[in-house]
């Protein structure tokens, strides 16, 4: 029965180590993606910006770009 248990044990501390691991990737991983999200809001004001210009000078707006830019 002990060798039962401790194997149990074991498999405990291999399973909260691994537990511990995925925390640490996801709160990385989090961060990168509040980076990202944070850029793509940055570029997008940009975007607006630049074709509320355009349009108070009379500038046709720029072309789109083709979908592979995007």
């Amino acid at each position: 029965m002990r060798q039962l248990l401790d194997k149990i044990e074991a498999r405990q501390r291999l399973v909260r180590e691994t537990a511990e691991r995925l925390r640490e990737q996801i709160a990385e991983l989090t961060g990168q993606l509040a980076a990202a999200e944070r850029t793509l809001e940055r570029l997008e004001t940009t975007r607006e910006t630049v074709l509320e210009l355009a349009t108070e000078d009379g500038t046709p707006p720029p072309e789109p770009l083709p979908s592979g830019y995007l």
